[in-house]
């Protein structure tokens, strides 16, 4: 099946868009005293799938990339992308967090430090290093899979079985420690193994997932992969933070709706029309706006109360999302315009 190149960059930074706005929703709506039973819900059914999305995205970025840079260029891209920006923002956040409550500066230090070094990270941090080790792993086992000459479909269901089964192994032992660098680590580690299950997913769907036809049939099954992901949250009631790597009551239903909700999400932005500018330059800053909207949350809240008396919680939670992505939006293209001009750095955004 043939991809229509203009049409597929262009989905993929609407992906990005949609992702990064139901992260910042998702986000927001917590800090709204006020928020309803109806709030709640739907920060449930975004934290059911919207991580798994971008994971599904990297692992479709990756096969999009496959026959541009070999293994060896992508890891270092990787880590350079990645790793690099993860550590100096988590030092950022560090000092924002010591500046903001003086009082207990010796035990945010050493509690973020580990959180940091451990991979665990700090909200929403911990996803850079996730995607990064993730990467980087699966792109070995592809390496190795090349060596030893696998068939891909042998590879992958394998590879599939084991991450779903691993996942649902550690998930029933749940190791205890009251050692925190250990607990940290056993989160940090335990997260890798169903990202690499959603980072083999898109890999794999890539060409399916990303044709060029466009059609109503891609729409309605949008619509009721939407309306199905949102019956099984509000049956089941499956609460997923993977920050805490909390996969709910059931690793099956995580599994099921980070599908589910995923492909949602996809379909929905492959029938969206061509030259979407603004949605598109959205995506393609996804990864600062990412790193962004977390610190000026409450800042933000206040200042889109200012707008008008507005009574509505779900009014205020979509006036401090968007609020939010416009914000951090600017804030990225000025920064990046900066780090371009200082550092030579012509692309930092390898998702």
């Amino acid at each position: 099946m043939t991809i229509n190149q203009s049409t597929r960059i262009e989905t993929l930074d609407y992906i990005k868009a949609i992702g990064i706005f139901l992260v910042i929703l998702g986000h927001s709506i917590p800090i709204i005293k006020d928020s309803t039973y109806l709030g709640k819900i739907l920060v449930q059914n975004i934290y059911s799938f919207h991580m798994p999305l971008f994971f599904i995205l990297s692992g479709i970025i990756l096969e999009h990339k496959n026959n541009i840079l070999n293994k060896t260029t992508k890891i270092r891209k990787i880590i350079y992308t990645y790793l690099i920006p993860y550590l100096s923002w988590s030092i950022i956040y560090i000092l924002l967090l010591v500046y903001y409550t003086p009082n207990n500066w010796e035990e945010i230090i050493t509690e973020r430090s580990i959180a940091t070094i451990t991979g665990r990270g700090i909200a929403p941090l911990w996803f850079l290093f996730t995607l990064a080790i993730s990467e980087i792993i699966f792109l070995l086992l592809l390496r190795f899979k090349e060596y030893k000459k696998t068939k891909n479909e042998t590879f992958f269901v394998y590879f599939i079985l084991i991450t779903i089964l691993t996942t649902i192994f550690l998930y029933n032992i749940k190791m205890q420690t009251n050692i925190l660098f250990f607990k940290y680590l056993y989160i940090s580690a335990y997260r890798i193994i169903p990202a690499l299950f959603f980072i083999s997913l898109g890999y794999i769907s890539y060409p399916i997932i990303l044709s060029k036809t466009k059609n109503l049939n891609k729409l309605v099954l949008a619509i009721m992969l939407a309306f199905i992901t949102f019956g099984i949250n509000n049956y089941t009631k499956n609460s997923v933070n993977l920050h805490l790597m909390g996969l709910g009551h059931s690793p099956y239903i995580f599994f099921m709706t980070g599908i589910l909700g995923s492909l949602s999400v996809i379909l929905f932005c492959t029938v969206l029309p061509n030259n979407l500018s603004l949605l598109s330059s959205i995506g393609k800053h996804s990864f600062t706006i990412m790193v962004l909207h977390y610190p000026p949350f409450k800042i933000i809240y206040f200042v889109s109360l200012s707008f008008g008396n507005i009574d509505n919680s779900h009014s205020k939670s979509w006036l401090v999302s968007l609020f939010t992505l416009v914000v951090c939006y600017i804030l990225s293209i000025t920064l990046l315009k900066y780090i371009r001009k200082y550092t030579k750095i012509n692309s930092i955004n390898l998702l």
